[in-house]
C-alpha cells in the first residue's frame, strides 16, 4: 500500500516537473521567435537602467543597425547623454518627462531620431518603466519606425485643414481654432477678416483664371504679414479670417498697419492690383465668446466695406 502510494506520488511529480518543463521550453522558443523577429526589421528593443548607474542591460540588433556601430558604442557608453545628442529639438520636452518619470507612459510616445545621414526619422515607442521608492531606476520597451506613416498622416492633415487654392487653412481649421479658443480661460486673441474686393467683377470681365490669381495674391500677401504670428484662413471664396493668440490689442492693431502697407506697395510695383475691406475685433480673454469676437470682426469688415463704397 505505502510502495503504490510513493510509486503514485512520484508518477504524479514527474507529470507535474514534465509540464512545468514544456511550458519553460514554449516560453523559451516564443522568446526566441520574438528576438528573431526583432533582430530583422529596423524596430528595436531596449532595456536601459537609469539608477543607481546608467547602462543598458540589452539592445536589439535593430539599434546598431539604426545608429550605426560608432554611435551605438556612444549610446553604451553614455546612455542618456548619446540619447539626447540624437533627438530632434522639437521632441526633447516630451523625452525629459519620459526619463524624468513624470510622462503617461499608458500612451505611445512619437519621437524623431536623427540618422546616420543627418536626417530624422519618426518612432512610435512603446516603454514601460520602473520604480523603486518613486525614482524612476529603469525603462524597457520598443521603437518602432512610423515615418513613412506620419508623413502619410501628415499630407492628408494638410489636406483636410488648407485651401488647396492658397496654401491658406481653410474652414475646418478656422473653426476648429474658434472651438479652442472658446474654452481657453486666460487667452487673449484678435480676429482679423479679409474681404476681396471686386472679385466678381475680375471673374465677370477677366475670367476666373485671374480671379484664381486675384486670391492667390492676397493670401500670399497676408501669409507673408502674420507669418508665424496667427493663422490666416480661407473662409470663403472671396473672405480670410486671419486669428491671432496671445497678444495686445496694439499689436493687433500693428498688423492690419502692415497688411495696409504692404497693400500699398504691392499695388505701386504690381498691374492687378489689391483691394481688400478689413475688419477687426479683439478680446483679453476668449474663455466662452469666440463666436460673438468673430461676428464684431466681420460687422467692422461689412462697415468698412459699405465706406470705402460710398467714397467710390
Amino acid at each position: 500500500m505505502i510502495t503504490s502510494a510513493i510509486a503514485l506520488i512520484g508518477c504524479t511529480c514527474s507529470v507535474i516537473c514534465f509540464a512545468k518543463w514544456q511550458r519553460t521550453k514554449h516560453m523559451l522558443v516564443a522568446t526566441q521567435q520574438l528576438l528573431q523577429t526583432t533582430e530583422q526589421t529596423t524596430d528595436f528593443l531596449f532595456y536601459c537602467e537609469l539608477f543607481p548607474k546608467q547602462r543598458y542591460k540589452y539592445l536589439s540588433k535593430g539599434f546598431y543597425t539604426f545608429f550605426g556601430e560608432e554611435c551605438a558604442k556612444r549610446h553604451i557608453e553614455a546612455p542618456v547623454e548619446t540619447y539626447l545628442q540624437c533627438i530632434h529639438p522639437d521632441d526633447m520636452p516630451l523625452v525629459m518627462r519620459k526619463l524624468e518619470g513624470t510622462a503617461d507612459y499608458s500612451k505611445p510616445f512619437f519621437i524623431r531620431f536623427r540618422t546616420q545621414q543627418g536626417t530624422y526619422r519618426w518612432f512610435e515607442e512603446y516603454a514601460t518603466p520602473t520604480f523603486h521608492k518613486g525614482r524612476l531606476v529603469a525603462l524597457k520597451g520598443i521603437y518602432r519606425d512610423v515615418h513613412e506613416r506620419i508623413l502619410l498622416q501628415k499630407r492628408l492633415e494638410h489636406k483636410v485643414m488648407h485651401d488647396p487654392l492658397t496654401s491658406a487653412k481653410n474652414r475646418t481649421f478656422f473653426e476648429e481654432q474658434l472651438s479652442e479658443l472658446n474654452g481657453e480661460p486666460q487667452l487673449s486673441c484678435g480676429i482679423i477678416i479679409c474681404d476681396l474686393d471686386d472679385l466678381k467683377t475680375i471673374n465677370d470681365t477677366e475670367g476666373h483664371k485671374s480671379g484664381d490669381q486675384y486670391i492667390q495674391q492676397s493670401a500670399r500677401l497676408l501669409l507673408k504679414i502674420i507669418g508665424a504670428h496667427g493663422h490666416v484662413c480661407r473662409i470663403g471664396g472671396d473672405e480670410f479670417a486671419i486669428v491671432c493668440k496671445n497678444l495686445t490689442r496694439d499689436q493687433l492693431q500693428q498688423y492690419i498697419q502692415k497688411i495696409e502697407s504692404a497693400i500699398i506697395v504691392h499695388n505701386e510695383q504690381t498691374a492687378q492690383q489689391i483691394s481688400m475691406s478689413i475688419g477687426y475685433s479683439y478680446t483679453t480673454c476668449s474663455y466662452g465668446i469666440v463666436e460673438d469676437v468673430f461676428k464684431q470682426a466681420d460687422e467692422a469688415m461689412y462697415v468698412q466695406k459699405a465706406r470705402r463704397k460710398r467714397k467710390v
